[in-house]
C-alpha cells in the first residue's frame, strides 16, 4: 500500500489575518475565529503575524463570550510576547481573559534551540515550569 501525503498551499497569512481583522471590526466574531484558526493551522506565518493572529483570535473569542477559547489564544500570544498588552480602552472582559491567561502561565516559558543534523534539523523544546 502506498500512501501519499500532501498539503494544499497555504493562503497568504497576511491576507487571511486581514480578512479576519475585518470580520472582527464588523462584529462577526465566529467568522474571525474561524479564519484565524485556519490561518494558524495552515502555517507560514511570521512571528509578528502569529502574535497578531493570536491577539485577534483571543479578542474575538472573548468578545463572543468564549472565555476558555480566549484564554487559549491569549496564552499563545503571551508565549510569544510575555509583556503583551491590549490597546488602551479595550473592553474589561478582554482584559479579564488576558490576565487569566497570564496567571495560567505563571511565568512559565518555552525555550527552543535548533541544530543542523544529517538529513534535517533537530529542534529541542524545553518547557520551563518556573
Amino acid at each position: 500500500m502506498v500512501a501519499c501525503l500532501w498539503r494544499a498551499a497555504a493562503a497568504d497569512p497576511r491576507a487571511e489575518i486581514h480578512r479576519a481583522a475585518s470580520a472582527l471590526d464588523d462584529l462577526r466574531y465566529p467568522e474571525a475565529v474561524r479564519l484565524l484558526d485556519a490561518a494558524w493551522r495552515a502555517g507560514g506565518s511570521s512571528p509578528a503575524e502569529l502574535r497578531r493572529l493570536f491577539a485577534l483570535a483571543g479578542t474575538a473569542a472573548a468578545s463572543m463570550g468564549d472565555g476558555p477559547a480566549a484564554q487559549i489564544w491569549f496564552t499563545r500570544w503571551l508565549c510569544l510576547e510575555p509583556s503583551a498588552r491590549l490597546p488602551a480602552g479595550s473592553s474589561p472582559k478582554l482584559a479579564v481573559q488576558l490576565e487569566a491567561a497570564r496567571r495560567e502561565l505563571a511565568g512559565r516559558a518555552l525555550a527552543a534551540h535548533a541544530a543542523r543534523r544529517e538529513g534535517g534539523i533537530a529542534v529541542v523544546v524545553v518547557d520551563d515550569h518556573g
